[in-house]
């Protein structure tokens, strides 16, 4: 997959807070949306989620480890070149590449949650990993880049709820 189509799904996901299940859905199904990434070819395969997540890691390394965010820079270039080409009025607001980077460390961050939240689930006792996983299933269904696959972009950066109280009780299985 090219990497200014990975850079296009990037912006068209933060864009309409889609999830990645959304984005994935629409570039299969949404004639407009290929027509945006230059996707002509109906029988051409699109992308997998692995490959859009694996793009994200790169790019969040890149800048980790140089101090260059790309994304700011593709925005640079991309906004440069309009206002060249229109009259455009700059005081308006626009979707800036700090979004994305943040959106990209968010689910990062909720990919963390979950396998911690998996890897506690697996070392309760019987009994209350039963009682837990009612409470959590969502977060136990499939390997944690999956559930953020299904997470949608505003549900990922809404305050923290609590997944539940854990009292621990004295002399049983009561977690």
């Amino acid at each position: 997959m090219p990497v200014n189509v990975l850079i296009a799904l990037e912006i068209l996901k933060s864009g309409f807070g889609w999830s990645d299940e959304v984005l994935y859905e629409q570039v299969c199904f949404n004639l407009q949306v290929r027509h945006a990434l230059g996707l002509h070819d109906l029988r051409a395969e699109v992308f997998t989620l692995r490959t859009l997540n694996n793009f994200r890691g790169r790019i969040r390394d890149y800048a980790e480890e140089t101090g260059i965010s790309l994304m700011e820079k593709v925005f640079e270039q991309i906004t440069d070149e309009h206002l060249g080409m229109v009259a455009v009025a700059t005081g308006w607001q626009r979707m800036d590449s700090s979004q994305i980077l943040s959106n990209l460390a968010e689910m990062s961050r909720l990919e963390l949650l979950v396998a911690v939240l998996q890897a506690v689930h697996k070392q309760l006792p019987a009994g209350a990993q039963a009682s837990w996983s009612e409470r959590w299933s969502v977060y136990l269904e499939g390997r944690p880049h999956q559930v953020c696959y299904q997470t949608q972009l505003i549900t990922a950066g809404l305050p923290c709820q609590p997944v539940s109280c854990c009292p621990i009780q004295s002399g049983g299985e009561g977690i």
